[in-house]
């Protein structure tokens, strides 16, 4: 199927009558570009510390077998997710956070939030896929309210291994099965996966630009060749405080990352 532009959004649209059109984007699509969501000053000075920082990064929280995952590669470790960035450095990642970025969340998510999570993702050249999957199988989430916002660091526009986006609607939220691939521990089931397969996807991205997605979007990114560019990105989650996290999840989801980390680890 052809590769669609996701639809486009800009901060200042949160505060006038645009927001109705933008919701209904978020809903109905899965995923929007909110342009120019982080100074390009802030993710240049946000790569270049975690490329200087990796090997001390490895390091230091490689014993933490939830929240550092790395790849590999041709006797090299690489990161491919890290989930401590703010307990690493709070004066550099905590600016991604600002009130532009929490009211635009509390509009789609039509609730008071709360941050759920910062967290580094990188895709490696030779690197392994991201299974296609929907955030809330991990959050476990009764309603799905969840906002997630990722910024590119560096160049991903027609990047090769990068997020692939799927059109769903919030609340259509597919069966998943346990995963081994490395970081990702759970993905849309065999069967929906082939139909989802077939549909309109969406994965036109450019640096400085975030992209939104609800927590029952569907993506997914192929495995990295090894030619590519090596691409970092933040990743921002935040949770409706209207919501609750169903009974039993936490203790399942628990024992399903585990199995993975114990398949993927180095």
């Amino acid at each position: 199927m052809p590769h669609n532009e996701p639809k486009i959004a800009n901060l200042q649209d949160f505060s006038d009558k645009a927001i109705n059109k933008i919701k209904y984007l978020f809903n109905q699509n899965s995923v929007f570009i909110l342009k120019s969501i982080a100074s390009k000053n802030l993710i240049e000075e946000s790569l270049d510390f975690l490329q200087k920082e990796e090997p001390n990064i490895i390091k230091k929280y490689l014993g933490d077998t939830r929240g550092l995952v790395v790849e590999n590669i041709e006797d090299k470790h690489y990161i491919k997710y890290f989930e401590h960035p703010l307990a690493l450095n709070f004066s550099l990642f905590g600016r991604f956070i600002n009130s532009d970025l929490i009211n635009c969340c509390k509009e789609l998510l039509d609730s008071r939030i709360y941050l759920r999570s910062v967290e580094i993702h990188c895709r490696n050249p030779g690197g392994t896929c991201i299974p296609m999957h929907q955030d809330n199988a991990y959050y476990g989430l009764h309603n799905g309210s969840a906002c997630t916002i990722f910024i590119p660091l560096n160049k991903t526009l027609n990047s090769q291994g990068e997020l692939t986006y799927i059109k769903n609607k919030i609340g259509n939220e597919y069966p998943h099965n346990s995963s081994n691939e490395s970081a990702f521990s759970l993905e849309i089931n065999k069967n929906d996966k082939n139909k989802l397969h077939k549909k309109d996807k969406i994965n036109q991205i450019e640096i400085s630009d975030g992209f939104v997605h609800h927590s029952h979007s569907v993506h997914y990114a192929d495995a990295v060749p090894s030619n590519s560019i090596r691409t970092w990105a933040v990743r921002i989650t935040l949770f409706g405080l209207s919501d609750h996290i169903k009974v039993g999840h936490e203790d399942w989801y628990n024992e399903i990352v585990k199995r993975n980390r114990k398949n993927a680890r180095i």
